[in-house]
């Protein structure tokens, strides 16, 4: 491809042989995206876990999608940046691509994200993190490779993985949380004006800024708790 987005789990993925896929390979995703939401008869819910980047095509060849959808998106720094810091920066998903984030901002339908304010806190502790990767199952071997393929991969936006003593951080599974009706039972979520910058920062910006309900705050620290054991106890398969 020549597509120049880094890819973390491509040295995980590139031996793998297409024909042996015994499920069928589509070569047109975003039409595929499409014909799920306007045949759904329901709103759908569009989890954005990564770089924006399907989304402009999305917009300009199906614009009708946001009559159909809504977007629940792990995205941005508002308040707080990786580690802990209180300085805002730019985000890995919105930083390869901030035109696609605007885009999606732009678009007009609801918009929810978890940016590195809360996200950045959910993590699988080092102590289960080590039992987890002894268990033997099925997702924990996949989760166990990808984990290392991550790790190893010059790609990698955590900058640091060692299970011994770093907490595994669960950004993404923070944007499926915010699908999910109880989704204020652990977070609270504050309304804001939000623009993207050209080197992708994300602002809270009252004159330009489109409305996004941001998760800003975990209720509680039981509450990060809570969420870090059941994703745990997922993988585990308990």
């Amino acid at each position: 491809t020549d597509n120049k987005t880094p890819h973390t789990l491509f040295s995980w993925a590139e031996n793998f042989q297409l024909a042996s896929y015994s499920g069928g390979v589509r070569e047109d995703g975003v039409k595929i995206m499409a014909e799920v939401i306007l045949n759904s008869g329901s709103t759908v819910d569009i989890i954005a876990i990564g770089p924006m980047t399907n989304f402009p095509q999305l917009l300009s060849r199906f614009p009708d999608v946001v009559n159909h959808a809504r977007v629940r998106a792990m995205a941005g720094s508002i308040y707080k940046g990786y580690d802990n810091s209180s300085i805002p920066v730019v985000e890995f998903n919105v930083k390869l691509c901030p035109e696609c984030m605007s885009d999606l901002l732009e678009a007009g339908w609801e918009v929810s994200m978890t940016p590195l304010d809360t996200c950045r806190e959910a993590a699988i502790p080092a102590f289960q993190m080590e039992k987890l990767l002894a268990v033997s199952s099925s997702i924990t071997c996949i989760f166990s490779t990808s984990y290392l393929a991550v790790c190893t991969s010059d790609a990698n936006p955590y900058g640091r993985c060692d299970p011994k003593i770093s907490p595994f951080p669960l950004f993404d599974t923070v944007g499926v949380l915010l699908s999910l009706a109880n989704a204020e039972d652990f977070i609270t979520f504050k309304e804001l004006n939000i623009s993207v910058t050209a080197s992708g920062f994300t602002e809270v910006n009252d004159i330009s800024g489109r409305p996004v309900q941001v998760a800003l705050f975990w209720k509680d620290s039981s509450s990060v708790q809570l969420f870090e054991e059941y994703m745990t106890n997922i993988l585990c398969g308990n």
